[in-house]
């Protein structure tokens, strides 16, 4: 376990190495200001459409390629990204990264799946989202003293480590396979008999919303800050380590209180139920104008980041142990439905900002309430399975 947890805060701190200067490579190459956001998105509609392929691969061959396949694959996308000089081709580069991205992250979880016992796996679910999102941190920390005086240094010291990832994959991951060998084709029209077969629709849907809110929220709350509140680096730096650490915390701790005192559709609920308080106080802090506004909002974050980062774990441990077979396609269609919601959430702050500087917000919460009413059909449906 503390294996694969080591390897995967390695990779995805490569993953994220390049990040922090994209915008200054985007500045450089005259690129347009609304690419920066496009480039997030296809990245996670890689992610998106690749995520039921490689599940499906991880049923038939188990998992060590994939763990080496996936940070040459990213490589590759990067190496063109960087290269790159006009838009589509620079969009198609982030296509290819969240392609093979997802090609590490299933085989992380499908690793994780395959060697935890069913009464542990959501703790450990969230210690390898722990891993994902202290890499991420660490990466762009390290990246962003790297690439200070010239960009280009933060891509070859991507390159060069994703590479040398590659080669320690190959040397200390183990190899886990399923119980069951998948012989099958994946299709399409399968992926929805699978769905169906379940009964987990409105679960995918809940933690499709879940996903939406986590992304746009915490896009939204950085704009609110800086445009409304006058924010500056510093604060905003302060803002972004604070939901982070927030998000680190509850995945390490909170996770596994939750999954002893409740089960997953009480967890579900009392999350939505969180979020939907904490959304109508922080709609009033902001539209009422209170005093100590920053203090309240600061408050307000903390319940809606613990509520909302953590959704993961409870869902994968819920359908994989009621799964008794293609389990690697199942985790390849949960995180399918998460990219979905980041493109949604994507979506939701850009073209609600072109509305009002308060409609993403006010959105959210529309979705929070959709949310809390298909986690309630999804107990009602999965009932009756």
């Amino acid at each position: 376990m503390k294996k694969i947890l080591i390897m995967m805060f390695l990779l995805l701190a490569l993953f994220n190495f390049a990040h922090p200067v994209t915008p200054t490579m985007l500045e450089s190459k005259n690129s347009p200001d609304y690419l920066y956001g496009l480039l997030f998105m296809m990245m996670s509609v890689g992610t998106l459409v690749a995520s039921p392929f490689w599940g499906d691969k991880v049923d038939k061959y188990g998992t060590k390629k994939y763990f080496i396949i996936s940070p040459i694959g990213y490589l590759v996308g990067q190496i063109i990204l960087l290269l790159a000089t006009g838009t589509l081709v620079m969009l198609f580069a982030r296509l290819i990264s969240g392609f093979f991205a997802s090609c590490g992250i299933i085989a992380a979880n499908s690793n994780i799946n395959l060697i935890t016992s069913p009464k542990h796996k959501a703790r450990n679910f969230g210690y390898l989202l722990v891993a994902f999102n202290l890499g991420g941190i660490v990466g762009q920390l390290i990246s962003g003293f790297v690439g200070h005086n010239n960009y280009y240094y933060s891509f070859y010291v991507q390159f060069i480590g994703l590479i040398i990832i590659a080669f320690l994959m190959y040397i200390f991951m183990d190899n886990s396979y399923p119980s069951k060998i998948s012989t099958e084709k994946l299709k399409i029209s399968k992926i929805f008999m699978i769905i169906n077969k379940q009964k987990v629709l409105y679960i995918f849907i809940s933690m499709t919303i879940l996903a939406t809110i986590n992304v746009a929220f915490s896009r939204y709350i950085i704009y609110f800050f800086a445009n409304e509140l006058g924010a500056g680096s510093l604060e905003i730096g302060f803002i972004n380590a604070y939901y982070s650490s927030i998000a680190l915390i509850a995945n390490l701790f909170l996770v596994k209180y939750l999954d002893k005192k409740f089960d997953f559709f009480k967890v579900y609920k009392l999350k939505y139920i969180v979020l939907i308080i904490s959304f109508i106080l922080i709609i009033n802090f902001i539209f009422l104008d209170v005093n100590h506004l920053i203090i309240l909002l600061l408050i307000t974050i903390l319940f809606i980041v613990l509520a909302v980062s953590i959704y993961r774990p409870f869902i994968q441990k819920f359908i994989l142990n009621n799964t008794s077979e293609n389990q690697g396609q199942m985790m390849g269609i949960i995180n399918s439905f998460n990219s979905l919601g980041m493109i949604l959430g994507s979506l939701t702050l850009s073209v609600g900002y072109e509305l009002s500087k308060y409609a993403p917000l006010l959105l959210i919460f529309t979705y929070t309430i959709i949310g809390l009413l298909f986690t309630i059909l999804a107990k009602k449906q999965f009932n009756n399975k």
